[in-house]
């Protein structure tokens, strides 16, 4: 990443250039929004489990999740993608933190679904999770008579005590992830409005549909009335059908290929040969955008996207006996062309395009 100040010195621009090793690309912007695209995806399975923190003070002490809120404010920077992996109880606990103290801790506000049946669980059988009370800090008595029953109020104190634990050590990691979100201003922005930002923050919502997708084609037809553009129209709603069918997972499977190519670079790092890895394709619409343009998400700074598709009518003209050829696609310049001869029927469109869709993931020469 590199810093720079322009004509405002206060003000600061980040620009993240990004490269894979073994891929053939040179970024601007659809490499960099595929990365954080993928590295965020990555940090919600790893950091941030169903919704919530990872209890590890390893993570913390070792800054992971730190790193991990630079590299969401850098991500948002760039206009995204939004991060989308926390709980709203997670999330309302990361804006307000910073003024919380312990006699705010609301179990209502701050503790997810699982921690409320986890609680109930306790409440209803106290002596049966005492080495679990005593785990979350209680020093108090837990049971009131020899059979092991409980009153009320020390019911209370155990639960009141447990939410104290549960929520403080929720609290340091999302502090620490506030603090990497202050690289470039976005913990400012979360703190002073809470409400505007929640919608980037927790799962959920994830807005990309075919109908989205389809909206942001722009071809290139032909003139009106001529054979040619009543083709195009015929293969733009073969398009539209295909995106549509894996909404309906009518596509459940397509093919694998190679992370990286077997370049001098891929060798260096140890990632071809015997240790070659191999990757699915995204088969849903997000997916499909993702590899037309590098981002699976709608842009957060209002940049407004536009794929231009073109028709390529002679391919067989340049090379009359190749039986099949397939789209081109230009991520970084948004442009997908289709090769119509091979792509005429519904079978034949969704066969090459699926074909294409999962073996072309990665950047590389054509």
């Amino acid at each position: 990443m590199e810093e720079r100040r322009k004509n405002n010195p206060s003000a600061l621009t980040q620009v993240v250039r990004v490269r894979i090793l073994g891929e053939q690309g040179i970024d601007s912007r659809a490499i960099a929004r595929e990365f954080f695209t993928e590295t965020l995806r990555k940090i919600a399975i790893s950091l941030f489990p169903e919704g919530a923190p990872i209890d590890s003070t390893l993570h913390v002490h070792n800054g992971d999740f730190h790193a991990c809120g630079q590299h969401v404010s850098a991500s948002l920077a760039q206009g995204g993608p939004p991060p989308n992996c926390l709980d709203e109880s997670v999330y309302t606990l990361m804006a307000e933190g910073h003024i919380l103290c312990p006699q705010d801790f609301d179990a209502n506000k701050h503790l997810m679904p699982a921690d409320k049946k986890f609680l109930d669980s306790v409440r209803s059988d106290v002596t049966a999770y005492s080495s679990t009370i005593i785990e979350h800090g209680y020093t108090g008595r837990i049971d009131d008579d020899n059979a092991g029953r409980i009153d009320d109020d020390n019911a209370d104190q155990i639960i009141n005590s447990m939410i104290v634990s549960i929520v403080s050590r929720r609290l340091v990691c999302v502090n620490e992830f506030m603090k990497g979100l202050q690289l470039l201003g976005p913990a400012d922005i979360i703190r002073k409005y809470p409400e505007a930002c929640k919608e980037m923050f927790i799962m959920g919502s994830d807005d990309v549909d075919a109908n989205y997708l389809f909206s942001l084609m722009c071809p290139e037809y032909s003139e009106d009335g001529t054979t040619l553009k009543h083709i195009e129209e015929s293969i733009m709603d073969l398009f539209q059908d295909f995106l549509f069918s894996l909404e309906d997972d009518k596509i459940v499977s397509g093919y694998t290929e190679a992370m990286s190519s077997n370049d001098d670079d891929a060798v260096k790092a140890g990632i071809s040969g015997d240790n070659e890895v191999f990757q699915a394709a995204d088969l849903t619409p997000p997916g499909v955008m993702g590899w037309l343009t590098g981002q699976k998400h709608k842009p957060l700074n209002g940049e407004l996207i536009a794929i231009q598709v073109k028709f390529d009518h002679n391919c067989l003209v340049r090379n009359p006996k190749h039986t099949r050829c397939f789209p081109q696609v230009g991520a970084c310049g948004k442009v997908l062309t289709l090769p119509v001869t091979h792509m005429k029927t519904a079978e034949d469109f969704n066969a090459t395009f699926l074909l294409a869709l999962a073996k072309g993931q990665s950047f590389g020469k054509a």
